[in-house]
């Protein structure tokens, strides 16, 4: 069954080689960084409150939270080089080849400004169907109430027929719109698919770290670890059900 080898095969490569894993140590950067953030601005915050000093409570809340914001958008950014390299060492791997990080890496750093503005591309276009449904809000509270819910439908389907952009730009070497429309063509043919891969995939991911989180004292260690392999998994989706699923070879 290929769904099952798209739940299995990046999951079982950590088997076969474990420094697959070591790429999402850039993940872990952002993380760590907005953590002292909140925690400093937590400090600073509290300072200002006691100090009842309005005027650098002011600056201490716009300063952090302007820190907090570029540390996310680097976030993001490092999700999407981190995409474009696990898709290669999938490659490498359906194709029984030695993984090879350094070439990982530099197909990441090639594909990189692709991925970046289809994504981007493909977020405009999803938020510009959003605003279509903005004077909806304007009805009062049951009004609201509809634009909330068509936002929440339309976010759902475009997670879902963007979800193959990061495959589509490696493997297909497309980009913009060409892109968008073959990863939204794999999304509509394969929706029910695709859905229960993603949704099983970050379920298990998920209770994993739920319930790693909660051993005591090493709990937090156990998930940071944890987060690594599983974090790497759900990087290597994408590639997994394009090469299992779809059964397109490249």
């Amino acid at each position: 069954m290929s769904l099952e080898k798209v739940l299995e095969f990046s999951f079982s490569l950590f088997k076969k080689d474990l420094k697959i894993v070591l790429p999402n140590v850039l993940g872990l950067v952002p993380s760590a960084l907005l953590s002292l953030i909140i925690l400093q601005g937590f400090n600073s915050v509290t300072a200002s409150l006691f100090a009842k000093n309005s005027g650098m409570l002011l600056k201490s809340l716009l300063f952090y939270f302007s820190l907090g914001m570029i540390v996310a958008f680097s976030s993001i950014l490092i999700s999407l080089f981190l995409l474009c390299v696990y898709c290669e060492i999938t490659r490498q791997a359906v194709k029984k080849k030695k993984i090879s990080l350094v070439e990982s890496f530099e197909v990441g750093k090639n594909k990189f400004f692709k991925i970046f503005s289809t994504s981007l591309l493909a977020f405009v276009i999803v938020l510009l169907i959003n605003f279509l449904f903005l004077p909806f809000i304007f009805l009062g509270g049951t009004g609201l109430l509809i634009f909330l819910i068509l936002a929440l439908i339309i976010n759902f389907f475009a997670f879902i027929f963007f979800f193959e952009i990061p495959a589509v730009v490696v493997f297909e070497n497309k980009e913009g719109i060409e892109a968008i429309k073959v990863s939204y063509e794999i999304g509509r043919k394969n929706f029910w698919q695709l859905l229960f891969s993603i949704i099983l995939v970050f379920f298990i991911a998920s209770f994993i770290n739920s319930i790693l989180s909660q051993i005591p004292l090493v709990g937090i260690i156990l998930s940071a670890i944890s987060g690594l392999f599983l974090n790497a998994w759900i990087y290597m989706l994408p590639a997994t059900f394009y090469f299992f699923e779809l059964k397109r070879m490249v």
